[in-house]
């Protein structure tokens, strides 16, 4: 049955949402209604006047590199070096000094100008024949002569006679030509020079216009589009026109010098602009000190309803993920939600507590259960190998290792039949009882087994399952040794931070079907053994299976062949104790 008092108090939802109501929205649409007021009436004639002093200054810049353009397409009329050169070939007509000498004085004056992209030049009386150099950063002087005598050379020889000393425009191909006739002293035309103009540094200055998006020249009749649309059509006359639908400015202006006329038509957008808020600034002061008094009410708010309840049940699920179950939340929370996640935990922490206690006694008895089970399998299999062995003993000689074979086989039988006793024992005892079997199996292979102790002893007092290292001993053995003509093993133990590490490395080759067996039995539980398994390597699951119960994914036993011929049995047990 649910609880009334959880009804009671106030909404969290409900109160969140009338706190930023009141504490964000309002402000907000008051400052965003005032801003627009204040935009629309103050500062669109600012933004017309940053666009048009920028407009102006970029197309001052422009028509300036114009007007040095044509000037250094003077110097050839006014220099005499063309029209010596050509004097010197009327009287000697040697052609390669004429197509020497102008070749280099066209490379040495415009070859390095990054206004041009190239420069030709003909003679009147052979227009067929062309001079000329292209600047030096350009990779694409092949391109650029190919491409005039395809398509521009034939336009040029049907305008320069109509120019006289006047400069022409040509639009081609996407480019500009400037066409210019170099007269002698009598004014009278002998040459022609043809300057492609390299557009991005002739019309750099227009992109630097603020807020740009399209812009265009026209020089007398010919159209050039800079940037965006080049389809923009020129107004009758300058000035400038604004677009409330689309934000854009248009700017025209134009001039005229030396008789040509120049013209730019420029849009931009004002849509991108961070406007300002001149008289936004008086009130400033008073917004921030109001928004700051709603902040710290806001923040207050947040603490009391929603931050505090929910730091209370963190605070409570960590004491429980600590271990202290059945943890009660004593203070109630004043939001509804928050009061009704309290009472559920609360009662979700008793139920725990009840169901942990009694889960954890089931788990203990079951598994003292299972590892006592898991020990007696040991015993008959052991037993076997090992009267086997007193038999062949007894056999072959009546001696003192008879003697020392069943003591060391009461050994054995006393650490196996121990049922009743502690199921832990230490480093130490596992080495006497691992001691004992390697007796017996050192006079069953007489010289062909070498065993070497590494055992730390700093290990000898620590505490660990009983009967757990004999089983990998007698597994590497029967397994390795005991198939080869010699072989060694070797007994490690060490502690590494806080696991102790029990090692047996023995002589010996894990073939794929080794490790293919391997992995089968280390991975086994109870309901998937192999009875082709279970009774050849009974040691290795059974102790891998007792140390998965005691210590879990932590602990357990792996075999590895670290290098070849060499086969290594590694029992980690995690968070060692130490006996007295």
């Amino acid at each position: 049955m649910r609880d009334d008092s959880i009804r009671k108090g106030l909404s969290l939802k409900r109160g969140l949402m009338a706190i930023i109501a009141l504490c964000w929205i309002l402000p907000i649409a008051g400052i965003v209604i005032y801003s627009g007021y204040t935009v629309s009436h103050n500062v669109q004639g600012r933004i017309e006047d940053t666009i048009t002093a920028s407009v102006d200054t970029a197309f001052m810049q422009t028509v300036d590199t114009l007007r040095g353009a044509m000037d250094a397409s003077r110097g050839l009329s006014y220099d005499e070096t063309i029209e010596k050169a050509y004097e010197d070939y009327e009287q000697s007509e040697d052609q390669i000094l004429l197509y020497d000498t102008v070749s280099k004085y066209l490379l040495q004056k415009y070859g390095y100008d990054e206004r041009f992209n190239a420069t030709f030049l003909f003679f009147t009386s052979s227009p067929k024949k062309l001079y000329y150099t292209t600047k030096r950063t350009n990779t694409k002087e092949y391109y650029g002569l190919s491409n005039y005598q395809t398509s521009v050379h034939s336009k040029i020889l049907e305008t320069y006679e109509s120019l006289g000393t006047r400069i022409g425009f040509i639009k081609c191909c996407g480019s500009l030509y400037m066409v210019r006739n170099i007269v002698d002293n009598s004014f009278n035309p002998y040459a022609v020079v043809v300057m492609e103009y390299d557009q991005e540094t002739m019309f750099k200055n227009l992109k630097s216009i603020v807020w740009l998006k399209n812009a265009q020249i026209r020089i007398d009749d010919i159209e050039l589009g800079i940037v965006g649309d080049s389809n923009q059509e020129f107004n009758e006359s300058d000035g400038v026109r604004y677009d409330k639908a689309s934000g854009f400015y248009t700017i025209q202006t134009s001039t005229t010098f030396d008789k040509y006329n120049i013209v730019i038509n420029v849009i931009s957008d004002s849509s991108d602009l961070i406007n300002e808020f001149p008289d936004l600034m008086e009130a400033l002061p008073y917004i921030i000190i109001l928004a700051f008094l709603l902040l710290m009410f806001l923040m207050w708010a947040y603490y009391y309803y929603v931050s505090h309840p929910m730091d209370m049940l963190v605070h409570a699920a960590e004491r429980m993920e600590g271990g202290e179950r059945g943890y009660i939340i004593e203070q109630e929370p004043r939001s509804r939600e928050f009061r009704y996640m309290t009472k559920r935990f609360n009662s979700m922490s008793k139920q725990l507590k009840h169901q942990f206690e009694r889960i954890y006694q089931e788990q203990i008895e079951l598994q003292d259960a299972r590892v006592m089970a898991l020990r007696s399998q040991i015993n008959p299999h052991f037993l076997n190998n090992t009267l086997e062995g007193v038999l062949w003993a007894a056999r072959m000689a009546k001696d003192d290792k008879v003697c020392r074979m069943i003591e060391s086989l009461s050994i054995m039988l006393k650490a196996a039949m121990a049922r009743g006793g502690s199921a832990a024992g230490t480093i130490e005892q596992e080495i006497i009882y691992t001691d004992a079997y390697l007796y017996i199996t050192s006079i069953r292979l007489s010289d062909r087994l070498t065993i070497v102790r590494e055992i730390d002893d700093n290990t000898l007092k620590a505490l660990v399952p009983c009967l757990i290292l004999q089983p990998i001993v007698e597994n590497a053995i029967d397994h390795g040794i005991a198939l080869m003509d010699k072989g060694s093993l070797t007994l490690r133990s060490y502690l590494e931070k806080d696991k102790l590490v029990l090692e047996v490395e023995n002589d010996g080759h894990l073939d794929k079907e080794a490790r293919d067996k391997i992995k089968r039995l280390l991975c086994q539980t109870d309901n998937d053994s192999n009875k082709d398994d279970e009774y050849e390597c009974i040691g290795i699951r059974n102790v891998n299976r007792r140390l998965k119960i005691l210590y879990g994914e932590e602990g357990g036993l792996t075999i590895t062949e670290p290098v070849d011929g060499r086969v290594l049995s590694k029992i980690v047990i995690p968070d060692v104790e130490f006996g007295i």
